[in-house]
């Protein structure tokens, strides 16, 4: 496409909006939809293009049925917060475009934080989902293969100074944490699909979970993402038109 794939949505969620910031991660997750075809759901979240928060505000501003989001989600295929003022500044400005009772939220591995050791930008958000997925150093690493060292580490930094900066500043953002459950083989990536791949001790995790006082949500990989039906649904998005009075 000449143009970079901002926003996206899902198949039956029609009351979210998700916006797709930057195709970079500092993890090479085993069960990441990146290794699993060239489109999510019809949609390319796989642009090089390096999106600023005007893109974001103007992507919105023109799409023409604001009225039915209810929640709106930095995610993509990437870890948006490598992108952090750009993330901050488009969630300033985007909540003027949606109702007051809009979720504003952002999913994170939290290893952005070993290049922005920030938390400021929670006080634009009512979520932080921030995925766990691992109960230990050893097992985050052979889930979620980091390309960086100390991963691991960063990930709980982060939790820790979220964690602190939230109380400090009495602030009512929610957080939740998250664990992929890879027992479903056939739903990984094709190349992963040969051997026993690890998985985390879920209880464990929702251990970790509850030293932060923060609830664990536990995720079902995703089965399919590449049907050609989905490639129908992304034109429809693309192209849809508020009905005319």
């Amino acid at each position: 496409m000449d143009t970079p794939e901002i926003i996206y949505q899902m198949p039956g969620q029609d009351h979210r909006l998700f916006i797709n910031v930057v195709h970079a991660c500092p993890n090479a997750c085993l069960f990441c939809v990146d290794f699993k075809g060239d489109a999510f759901y019809g949609f390319d979240l796989k642009q090089t293009a390096i999106i600023n928060s005007d893109q974001i505000v103007s992507a919105i501003e023109h799409y023409p049925c604001r009225d039915n989001i209810a929640e709106v989600y930095f995610c993509g295929i990437g870890e948006p917060l490598l992108r952090y003022e750009t993330v901050v500044d488009a969630a300033k400005r985007i909540r003027s475009l949606f109702s007051p009772k809009t979720l504003i939220a952002v999913n994170t591995s939290g290893t952005f934080y070993k290049r922005h050791p920030r938390v400021d930008f929670v006080q634009h958000f009512d979520l932080i989902q921030v995925s766990l997925n691992a109960e230990s150093e050893e097992k985050y690493n052979a889930i979620c293969r980091p390309k960086v060292k100390w991963a691991y580490q960063a990930l709980m930094s982060f939790l820790s100074d979220l964690k602190t900066h939230l109380m400090r500043n009495d602030m009512t953002c929610r957080v939740e944490l998250s664990v992929v459950d890879t027992t479903e083989v056939n739903n990984l990536p094709i190349g992963e699909r040969g051997s026993t791949p690890p998985k985390p001790d879920i209880e464990q995790c929702k251990i970790i979970a509850d030293n932060f006082g923060w609830p664990l949500k536990v995720k079902k990989l995703i089965k399919d993402c590449e049907d050609d039906s989905w490639h129908k649904f992304a034109d429809e998005v693309r192209n849809y038109r508020a009905p005319i009075n």
